[in-house]
């Protein structure tokens, strides 16, 4: 819960500063947009910035040199790690290990589409059908100690294996002599954190999370903490247990599969990972966001729709900018058409608008003036309104010398096509 309020946190207060600066420079929706994406990226380039700091510092504790672990401190253990009574037996490979996980999956079949079958890209994700996890009492034994592992702790650089041949009895029956715990994937991350802060260093969880049955069409994946295997353990230590203890908020505990000396690597090398894949989210999305809503800017400016330039220029008037997007706010125009503006056009608001010094025949950058808009948007009581305060209804675009009529007569609008040769509109070729 403690990640989540940070990472929501790290990603509201970019936006609310990015959205500002934005909001001068895109006209909306693009500047919400714009900020929203890329905050959500310095959120987490800061989550990796912050997780490059916890890696050096289990780097610098592993680095230390090796001593008597000192109580109520994160240390590092490293030696092999060994069960203090019978192993465990991977469910699925029968290895004899230490701690282990395991998933069953399958990937859904989508049907047919237009009496195609679905292609092997447009397949959906695997959808995880039952899991679990199992710690065996166990010791880390270094050369100077024995440390009891009391947390299920964090495989690391134990890989994770898919298994195929000859798999599936195994499943079968390790499914039929064990009793599943029904779970449902909106609880599952809390049941795992709950395990995870298990302190009874003996622990074994099976989960069921689908009725999927079929194991032919399964996916198997299994990974394994063995016997006797090297590693380094980086937790809380607890003298009075002489074990390795969870503990909420110190960074949880850690199996880190190798030597110290590899182990230390690992760190390293996760931390500098961690550092450039921050760099590249806080500092690529925000040129890349930047130079597309340039560009629709740009576009919109050029074309006779709303843009900040167009604003700014005189190019966009604020009735091109009411017909195009409405009016919200009907009792407090301005010259300037600085209104709330995302409901669809009304007479009215034009009216109000047109009442407050808006130019009737103002045009946008193509040459649109308010009359095409209104017919593109089949307003006809926006058409009948500017014909009434005098709009010509001729005028044309610069890019092809449309004029409304022949918006009218490309959207099939009857009414206003009617509408406006009532009022002397002509088409721009006979």
């Amino acid at each position: 819960m403690k990640s989540i309020f940070q990472f929501l946190l790290s990603w509201g207060v970019p936006f609310l500063a990015l959205w500002y600066g934005a909001h001068q420079l895109f006209y909306p929706p693009g500047d919400w947009i714009g900020a929203a994406l890329v905050s959500f990226f310095v959120a987490l380039g800061i989550g990796g910035v912050r997780k490059g700091r916890l890696e050096r510092r289990d780097a610098s504790i592993v680095a230390r040199p090796e001593g008597p672990p000192k109580d109520g401190e994160r240390v590092a253990v490293a030696g092999t790690i060994e069960p203090t009574g019978e192993p465990l037996r991977a469910p699925l490979s029968g290895r004899p290990c230490v701690v282990y996980d395991y998933s069953i999956s399958h990937i859904p079949e989508l049907p047919a589409l237009i009496g195609k079958p679905a292609n092997q890209s447009s397949r959906p994700s695997p959808v995880i059908d039952r899991s679990g996890m199992a710690l065996a009492p166990s010791i880390i034994r270094s050369g100077l100690r024995e440390v009891r592992l009391l947390a299920f702790p964090g495989m690391e650089g134990f890989p994770s294996s898919a298994l195929k041949d000859g798999k599936v009895e195994r499943a079968r029956e390790y499914i039929a002599a064990t009793p599943f715990t029904e779970q449902s994937i909106f609880n599952f991350a809390g049941q795992v954190t709950r395990l995870i802060e298990d302190r009874s260093g003996s622990l074994r969880v099976d989960w069921k999370m689908t009725s999927h049955e079929d194991l032919e069409d399964s996916r198997f994946e299994e990974r394994v903490v063995p016997v006797g295997a090297k590693a380094c353990v980086v937790g809380l230590y607890s003298a009075k247990e002489n074990a390795i203890v969870p503990r909420a908020g110190v960074g949880g505990v850690r199996l880190i599969r190798g030597t110290r000396e590899e182990a230390l690597a690992f760190l390293r090398d996760k931390s500098g990972g961690s550092l450039i894949a921050a760099a590249l989210f806080i500092a690529l999305p925000g040129p890349i966001v930047y130079g597309v809503l340039t560009h629709r800017e740009s576009y919109d400016y050029a074309h006779g729709q709303p843009s900040v330039r167009g604003e700014r220029m005189g190019g966009v008037d604020p009735l091109l900018a009411a017909v195009r997007r409405g009016a919200l706010d009907l009792n407090k125009p301005d010259a300037r058409g600085e209104l709330p503006l995302f409901n669809a056009p009304t007479a009215e608001s034009a009216a109000a608008l047109i009442e407050a010094g808006a130019n009737v025949d103002a045009k946008g950058g193509n040459g649109a003036t308010a009359i095409m808009m209104a017919t593109a948007y089949r307003r006809a009581d926006v058409v009948r309104l500017l014909i009434a305060k005098h709009a010509n209804v001729n005028a044309k675009t610069n890019d092809d010398g449309s004029t409304a009529l022949d918006t009218a007569l490309l959207m099939g609008n009857k009414e206003i096509e009617e509408i406006l040769r009532a009022a002397g509109a002509k088409a721009s070729a006979p």
